[in-house]
């Protein structure tokens, strides 16, 4: 074999290295919509928290835990283009589940796909839709929500319909954080941020400035999957849409917090959607009265010399996933 057949075939086997390594560590995380195409995606919101205290000298315990949680499966399809680069996306509700729980047990309990609840109000917001246009970046504006606005007019259920279906509650549901700003594609390990508020029904809200990395772009089952994680920690700086509420104020001093703000999403770069997103926030507040303590006599549990305690807890998580 001559040198320069050599040469020409090194030259290529180098070639072939950069695509299947440097090439293959890139990613364009820009949202694509294609004419006609329609995808089904199932969103969930969830929101707890609980609290707990506990006099173990008086062996008494007293607990109580409230929240709510919305399943949607939607279908959305593309329209148009919008002439800033968005794309005109109808999205219409297939199914949904709200559970909401207060100090008093549960107070809304629907969903769509229990035999019993077909008759409720809420039924009627099956099949009805609104339409957005969807920046590459993820941001989201509103076109039109009229139709699933008159769905449901009286009762609890209007409120709770009003709610889901404002202006800012199907942005919260539908923009996507993770994403970058639209422009050239990403390197592996890339960071962006995002300056967020936590959710007003966080014990102690504040600001949050949430680092997301592109951990990650390979292969999987025919597609080009990029991973994206996010780690958060907390603000000096106010998020513009920060809570205006100080929460429990200077009693935040008094407890031991433990938080935890994470996220992870899955892209398919060559359709430009998203597979899979999750974001999570869980935050832990304890506080102990060593005063209440009673010390322990021989003929006594050791346990009666612990103190009394509150223990408070939040969860709130959002997750996507492609259906279909």
């Amino acid at each position: 074999m001559s040198r320069k057949v050599v040469a020409s075939l090194l030259v290529v086997c180098f070639c072939l290295s950069v695509c299947f390594t440097g090439c293959a560590q890139q990613a364009d995380l820009s949202l694509k919509f294609a004419p006609g195409h329609t995808d089904t995606y199932k969103i969930t919101t969830e929101t707890k928290q609980s609290y707990k205290f506990a006099q173990p000298s008086l062996d008494k315990v007293k607990e109580e835990q409230t929240g709510n949680k919305v399943e949607m499966v939607i279908t959305q399809q593309f329209q148009s283009l919008d002439i800033k680069g968005g794309s005109i996306v109808k999205i219409t509700v297939d199914e949904i589940a709200v559970n909401i729980v207060d100090k008093t047990g549960v107070k809304f309990d629907y969903d769509s796909q229990r035999a019993t609840d077909k008759g409720k109000p809420f039924s009627k917001l099956l099949g009805r839709s609104y339409t957005l246009n969807i920046a590459p970046d993820g941001k989201v504006e509103i076109v039109d929500a009229k139709d699933i606005r008159a769905a449901v007019t009286a009762g609890y259920d209007a409120r709770i319909a009003k709610s889901l279906f404002s202006d800012e509650g199907i942005i919260a549901t539908h923009e996507i954080l993770a994403l970058p700003d639209a422009g050239s594609p990403l390197n592996k390990g890339d960071t962006w941020t995002r300056l967020k508020g936590s959710h007003p029904k966080l014990l102690e809200p504040k600001s949050f400035e949430k680092t997301y990395t592109l951990a990650s772009v390979k292969k999987q089952g025919g597609k080009t999957v990029a991973t994206v994680e996010m780690n958060a920690i907390e603000s000096a700086v106010a998020a513009p849409d920060a809570p205006k509420s100080t929460g429990m104020g200077i009693f935040a001093k008094m407890f031991d917090t433990e938080e935890s703000f994470t996220g992870l999403m899955t892209f398919d770069v060559d359709s430009g959607r998203i597979l899979s997103y999750n974001e999570t926030l869980s935050a832990t507040y304890i506080a102990a009265d060593p005063a209440a303590a009673q010390p322990a006599e021989a003929d006594k549990d050791e346990k009666s010399a612990d103190p009394d305690n509150l223990t408070m807890g939040f969860l709130n998580t959002v997750s996507i996933e492609l259906v279909k």
